[in-house]
Parts: structure tokens; C-alpha cells; sequence
């Protein structure tokens, strides 16, 4: 991606898994995106979101974190994949996408 950063490599992310507080304060993003692929919404994050550090994050305090359904997101979403990566990158550049 131009201009991106490989953060999982920077902070010895191997798998694909919830991510750690740790983790993401490591990574330091401008933008959080938060994949519900168990239906709960916020609350399914709400372990790593809620630790004060976390809270502190330039994204968190930016309000750049955006909750999105893996129906729409996944590749498992086959038809909807589409639908949902312009979402984000309308999220992510919205004066690209005018």
C-alpha cells in the first residue's frame, strides 16, 4: 500500500488473532479498524479498548476507529467485499473519494 507501514512485522504480529493492547500501542496507528466477526459489536473489543493506554493512542483520541461487520469486510464476504473496502477507504480518504 503506498505510503503504509508494515506494523505487523514491527511488532512481531505472526498470526492473524485478537490483537493485544500491547500490540496496538506498539503500533502507534493513526486508524483503527475494528473487524465484529462475532455479532457483539464494540463490546467484543471492549478488553483492549478500554485500557488507558490504549485510550491515549492519536487514533482513539482522533475518533479514527471504525467498527465494521466481517460480512463486508472478510474475503469470506465474497459479494460484499466490495461494498465494504470502499467504505474504508472512504473512512481512510475521504477527499479521494468525492
Amino acid at each position: 500500500m503506498p505510503g503504509g507501514d508494515l506494523v505487523a512485522e514491527r511488532i512481531g504480529l505472526r498470526a492473524t488473532a485478537p490483537v493485544t493492547a500491547e500490540q496496538l500501542i506498539a503500533a502507534k496507528p493513526d486508524a483503527i479498524l475494528l473487524i465484529d466477526v462475532t455479532g457483539k459489536g464494540q463490546a467484543s473489543f471492549a478488553s483492549v479498548m478500554s485500557n488507558p493506554a490504549v485510550a491515549e493512542l492519536a487514533a482513539v483520541r482522533d475518533g479514527r476507529v471504525k467498527l465494521m461487520p466481517a460480512r463486508i469486510s472478510y474475503g469470506t464476504g465474497s459479494v460484499h467485499i466490495a461494498d465494504g473496502l470502499e467504505e474504508i477507504a472512504r473512512w481512510l480518504h475521504p477527499e479521494a473519494m468525492r
